[in-house]
């Protein structure tokens, strides 16, 4: 390999070596010797286990795992000078660690140690459950949190949808660590495992020292977790939540989204730039720019790879100019929806979210786990440039044809915060 990093042209993915270690992992390698350095993640999927996670304290399970009870897994961690850490996404668990080269052997079998702890630290667990309850706590003051809560909610009626997990108050967890090592050890053993390596390392060291660190992928077949669509409003749907020590309005238009590389994401991704998604967005230029009547407006996104999001055109305004704001945003959807996009905007828009991914690949770090993530949830491991050549590929007509469709006015409602006196 050379001395700098490939093209940011597609190419870059003929560096990415691939090969299968055993029936239910994949490997992606990236080598790099330009510093004598490494790091290695380990993606595991539980998209197929989000319930079941949530009901068996999967999270805590696998994100405290580095926390052993006689903190001998944490001075290994500071005597080898390593970063190492595990966490649960949207739809994925992995760990996550760096280290010199010459380390990498040491950090290797201290990621076999983490994996295979079963002396959960209870009263760190205790104190890890206490900051979730203080972080909920404080965020749930927050309007735009409020904001967000209800109109999810709005979208996700179930109760026990782990979408609503987002916003719902933290469950107090198990720190009995045999049930947490069981499920942990039900994580990691999920078939579909992908690992993604990095830097000064070669094939046969990396085949080497992988050697017996996971377990054997578990046979157990996993039936795929359904869930309701999202609600569909009908014109004029609105919720109106009154809060306290508030002397603005927070407002959003919001509806059931599209998930993450569906048939359509590729016209989404680029309306929504278009409608929100820089300081020069309509959203902007109408609610700040031309009136100013906020200091920010924005289309949110929550993302999901598996199922429907959410989209929402959200900004807040001081109380008394509540009606003339609300009706400025109604009046871009409505435009947006009426008159389409132009050649102009979708270029801009193509450009923009181009140059935000090659950010996304500053090393082949972010490369490599990048094109992991992807392939836990079966997607190609270069789905992010698909799509935007995909979208490259649009014409207006076709894009205009996608809002006609899925920006229809009628098929957003409205929430609010407000002032509990208003």
């Amino acid at each position: 390999m050379s001395d700098s990093l490939p093209e940011n042209s597609g190419h870059w993915a003929d560096d990415i070596q691939s090969w299968s270690h055993d029936d239910g992992t994949e490997v992606y390698l990236f080598e790099d010797h330009r510093a004598p350095l490494v790091s290695i993640s380990i993606n595991f999927p539980v998209h197929n286990l989000m319930a079941w996670t949530v009901e068996n304290d999967g999270e805590i399970a696998f994100s405290g795992q580095s926390l052993d009870s006689n903190q001998e897994l944490r001075r290994k961690r500071e005597n080898l000078g390593v970063s190492l850490f595990s966490y649960m996404g949207d739809g994925f668990a992995t760990v996550q660690a760096s280290s010199l080269e010459s380390d990498f052997e040491e950090l290797i079998a201290l990621i076999g140690e983490t994996l295979s702890n079963r002396n959960y630290d209870k009263k760190e667990l205790r104190a890890w459950h206490r900051n979730r309850i203080l972080g909920w706590r404080a965020t749930s003051k927050n309007p735009r949190t409020q904001l967000f809560k209800t109109a999810l909610q709005s979208l996700y009626t179930d109760p026990n949808d782990p979408i609503r997990q987002f916003y719902d108050k933290p469950r107090k967890h198990s720190t009995d660590s045999r049930k947490l090592s069981e499920a942990r050890d039900r994580i990691i053993s999920v078939p579909g495992r992908t690992v993604a390596v990095a830097g000064q390392i070669n094939r046969n060291a990396v085949e080497e020292s992988l050697g017996n660190l996971l377990p054997e992928a578990s046979s157990e077949s996993i039936p795929f977790e359904s869930y309701p669509e999202p609600t569909r409003f009908a014109s004029g749907t609105e919720y109106r939540v009154p809060q306290e020590k508030l002397n603005q309005v927070y407002m959003a238009l919001f509806r059931g989204g599209e998930q993450i590389y569906s048939e359509d994401y590729s016209k989404h991704l680029v309306v929504n730039q278009i409608l929100g998604g820089t300081f020069s967005s309509r959203l902007v230029e109408k609610l700040r720019h031309e009136g100013g009547d906020t200091y920010s407006a924005n289309l949110v996104q929550l993302l999901t790879r598996r199922r429907p999001g959410m989209v929402a055109l959200e900004t807040f305004t001081r109380a008394d100019n509540e009606l003339l704001v609300e009706e400025k945003l109604r009046l871009v959807l409505a435009d947006i929806h009426r008159d389409g996009v132009t050649r102009e905007e979708v270029d801009a828009a193509l450009a923009f979210l181009k140059g935000r991914q090659v950010f996304a690949q500053e090393t082949p770090e972010a490369i490599v786990n990048q094109w992991a993530a992807n392939r836990v949830f079966e997607l190609p491991g270069n789905v992010h440039e698909l799509t935007l050549e995909q979208a490259s590929r649009l014409s207006v007509d076709e894009i205009n044809a996608f809002i006609g469709d899925f920006y229809n006015p009628d098929l957003f409602a409205l929430a609010k915060v407000v002032p509990k006196d208003g």
